[in-house]
């Protein structure tokens, strides 16, 4: 099962990324293309966890992802690459996962059963 929450997180980060022409297929086999052009790759996410670690710093989890498993990439992974090096914004310096999350941690601060210290 995926969750609305998922697929948001998902979609926010390939438009933070800019959107690069790559699909990305869920462990249920759900699909998800940002771009409208061609596709480069199809970027497998294996389970929950590893789609969580990958948007929270995607430059820090990517190659600890694919290494384990977690994800693997149909298609050329040098064209992948390039294409998500071109697509990076030059300025986010792995803010990206920080930006993405800030409104759920935000959510988490202000919940009303949540003890204070």
């Amino acid at each position: 099962m995926v969750f609305a929450a998922e697929k948001f997180l998902l979609a926010k980060m390939m438009r933070a990324i800019g959107d690069p022409p790559v699909q990305i297929v869920l462990w249920n086999g759900q699909e998800i293309q940002s771009h409208g052009g061609n596709t480069v790759a199809r970027v497998l996410i294996h389970d929950r966890g590893a789609l969580l670690k990958l948007v929270s710093n995607p430059e820090l989890y990517f190659g600890e992802l694919y290494s384990a498993q977690r994800i693997d990439v149909q298609g050329n992974l040098l064209d992948f690459l390039e294409v998500i090096y071109w697509s990076w914004p030059s300025s986010s310096q792995g803010r990206i996962g920080k930006k993405l999350l800030a409104p759920f941690h935000a959510a988490r601060r202000k919940h009303p059963h949540q003890s204070t210290p």
